[in-house]
């Protein structure tokens, strides 16, 4: 007898999405669901105007956990920065949903992310 085996087809679909920061979305995250054990959450934007902005990361208490980025930009200038997923002092953070905020002279932008460990 010969051996005999089943070849079961199997499909993978993947996709890559580059968002890339707007002056109508000035605010961008690398995902909407963050994994820190795994890969830092990337976080990119462009000045509206010129000064000194500040993106920093709260809970949904509306507690600053962290200071991810502190800089002076000119106007149109892109930034970028990480966060690992640790608070002020170094600590993980929990599961939760967190606020990536960004102050700027042109206002206050706002994105969520879910942590998940």
């Amino acid at each position: 007898m010969s051996p005999s085996f089943t070849i079961t087809p199997t499909r993978t679909v993947s996709a890559t999405y580059t968002l890339t920061p707007t002056p109508d979305q000035p605010l961008v995250l690398s995902d909407n669901v963050f994994y820190p054990l795994v890969a830092p959450l990337g976080v990119e934007g462009l000045a509206q105007t010129r000064g000194e902005l500040q993106v920093s990361i709260y809970n949904i208490l509306g507690e600053r956990i962290a200071n991810i980025l502190t800089v002076k930009v000119a106007s149109g200038q892109s930034f970028a920065s990480v966060w690992d997923g640790r608070n002020h002092r170094g600590e993980l953070v929990g599961n939760g949903i967190y606020l990536v905020v960004l102050r700027s002279p042109a206002g206050l932008f706002i994105q969520k992310v879910v942590v998940l460990k």
